[in-house]
């Protein structure tokens, strides 16, 4: 009778065990398959950059005839008059270019195509566009055939892209979702685990104008260089790294919903003799997870910026 009513229970604690320890793996899985995708596109996103910034230099698009204005024609010897024949039109340069960036080694072919194709758009959710259903969905699930996830399971749930033209942001952020094959019991839902990744992608600094106009003076400038580990963790330490002029006084500010943060690693440092700073301090284990952003200010006015990502520990 005792073991009627003791062998149910136990068998029942034990494949709840299972679930758990299943569920456990399948996070950690998840969260080095994101990781991972993140990371080796980053690496790979120069030649997109570079496509990107020079799109268009090469071979310029056709324009329509009754575009042009009737009053070049007699102001420059280099401008075609109205009613002179035109040229054939240039093929579709762009898409074959395309075609050819796609034999790149993945992922940087697919990120190339995706820019000359105007797929690109920055600090947008691009999950749901075609740069994150034919270029990311796939190379995430690439990354997660090593693991004991099923990769058919796995689907983007949010995409920002970095700018790579005006360099306001310098993360590659995604978020990968994986329906649980176990359903929640008697209720029959779905478990959807969710993580996040970001990197940040090297974006060089634009080039001064040609006239040297509106361009801060060398002493002036500041930037971030890294900011480790991401995401932070709350009760944690993270460490900020910038590079200013030798000897320039460097504030960081650590901006969360509430206000600054008051820890007393926050503040003012000096740069060394090659120019470096860093600060080391607690992330407090009271912090809202989200998005938050630093802000390291130099005392002659200039000043970098980078959104951060605080993450509980799942």
């Amino acid at each position: 009778m005792e073991a009627a009513l003791v062998m149910p229970v136990l068998l029942l604690f034990l494949v709840l065990l299972a679930a758990f320890v299943q569920f456990s793996a399948a996070e950690t899985a998840l969260q080095a398959a994101a990781d991972r995708a993140a990371r080796q596109t980053a690496a790979h996103i120069r030649p997109a950059m570079l496509l990107l910034q020079q799109e268009g230099s090469k071979l310029p698009e056709s324009a329509p005839k009754d575009s042009i204005d009737a009053g070049y024609e007699s102001t420059s010897e280099s401008v075609r008059k109205v009613d002179s024949p035109s040229r054939p039109q240039l093929p579709d340069w762009r898409q074959a270019a395309a075609e050819a960036a796609a034999y790149l080694p993945d992922p940087a072919g697919e990120l190339a195509s995706a820019v000359l194709q105007g797929d690109w758009k920055a600090l947008a959710d691009m999950a749901a566009e075609p740069v994150g259903l034919a270029v990311f969905e796939p190379f995430l699930r690439k990354a997660a055939e090593d693991t004991p996830l099923e990769p058919s399971r796995i689907s983007l749930a949010s995409l920002s892209l970095p700018d790579l033209e005006g360099g306001e942001s310098g993360f590659l952020k995604l978020e990968a979702e994986y329906e649980f094959p176990i359903r929640v019991p008697f209720l029959g839902k779905k478990i959807i685990l969710h993580r996040t990744a970001a990197e940040r992608v090297w974006i060089p600094d634009p080039l001064p104008s040609q006239g040297g106009a509106g361009v801060p003076d060398s002493s002036s400038t500041v930037q971030i260089t890294e900011l480790y580990p991401i995401p932070a963790r709350p009760g944690r330490k993270a460490t900020l790294e910038a590079v200013a002029s030798p000897g320039a006084q460097v504030t960081l500010e650590v901006r969360y919903k509430s206000g600054n943060s008051v820890s007393k690693h926050v503040g003012t440092q000096m740069a060394d003799a090659s120019g470096h700073v860093e600060w080391t301090w607690l992330v407090s284990g009271n912090t809202t997870p989200g998005q938050w952003e630093v802000v390291v200010t130099t005392s002659d006015g200039a000043s970098a910026s980078m959104p951060f990502i605080v993450q509980k520990k799942g």
